[in-house]
């Protein structure tokens, strides 16, 4: 249904989910709810793991499987990634260490990058923890993933947060959270960069 929402307000959607049943349910709901431009124009649907998804995305080239239909490379129209929204609450964190390897790694080259200091993604994701109170946590959870992915953490400040909103109780002591944020450019170009820009 997002998807779908989305397509109609003109974003153009690169939707991956690594189980099939689910990919069935979502070409079900493309299909039925998407008029035709939609569909070839602003949607593209993905069933792969969301690793090798996420080295499609980045344009890493897959050897073992690019005879596969499955690994179709995404189309050039839809590589410029504004939003980048993940799922799955219990492997968010992991998952946006290997988008932020290949951001770093992407602008290690200034020249032929396609980031540029105001076009970094926004990454929207779910994190559970038991506090009411999250920020500090979460904070502190994502420097160690900046870190982990080789990128400067300290740039990443509370301001890097842009939301964060109680979804709902998964546990009696464990709240889902609704987690968005900015990816800070001191984090990803160097500082020569920085100072040049």
């Amino acid at each position: 249904a997002v998807t779908v929402r989305a397509a109609k307000k003109g974003c153009k959607i690169i939707a991956n989910t690594e189980k099939p049943e689910v990919y069935k349910y979502l070409q079900a709901n493309v299909e039925s709810n998407a008029e035709a431009s939609l569909k070839s124009n602003k949607i593209k649907l993905y069933n792969l793991p969301t690793g090798d998804f996420i080295k499609l995305l980045f344009g890493i080239d897959l050897e073992d499987n690019k005879e596969s239909p499955a690994f179709a490379p995404v189309p050039e129209e839809f590589k410029k990634v504004n939003i980048i929204y993940i799922g799955d609450n219990f492997k968010a964190l992991s998952y946006i260490q290997v988008i932020l390897t290949h951001i770093k790694a992407q602008c290690e080259d200034v020249l032929t990058t396609q980031w540029t200091v105001r076009s970094l993604p926004k990454i929207y994701f779910y994190f559970c923890c038991q506090d009411k109170s999250p920020k500090a946590v979460i904070l502190e959870k994502l420097k160690g993933v900046f870190l982990n992915a080789g990128c400067d953490p300290d740039p990443f400040t509370e301001k890097s947060i842009i939301g964060i909103k109680a979804n709902r109780y998964v546990y009696p002591d464990m709240c889902l959270h609704c987690v968005y944020i900015k990816i800070p450019p001191q984090c990803v170009f160097s500082k020569d960069y920085m100072e040049m820009y």
